[in-house]
């Protein structure tokens, strides 16, 4: 998610609420509850990071964006 680190517990509140998979913050957000609010119910949550930069720790060289 793109969101400003004010607006991500609202957000991940919302990705609960529509059985979303994961969620996956960009470089320089995170935030502790909104971390425990998606865990508690089993979804899969990255925060701080990078995904172009990731690539190479998830065993892939490049990445594909859904349309």
């Amino acid at each position: 998610m793109f969101r400003k680190p004010s607006d991500v517990q609202a957000a991940a509140r919302r990705a609960v609420a529509v059985n979303a998979h994961a969620i996956w913050f960009q470089l320089g957000v995170t935030d502790p509850f909104t971390n425990s609010i998606a865990t508690k119910v089993g979804q899969i949550v990255v925060m701080d990071a990078y995904p172009k930069g990731n690539m190479p720790a998830l065993g892939r060289s490049s990445m594909t964006m859904a349309t």
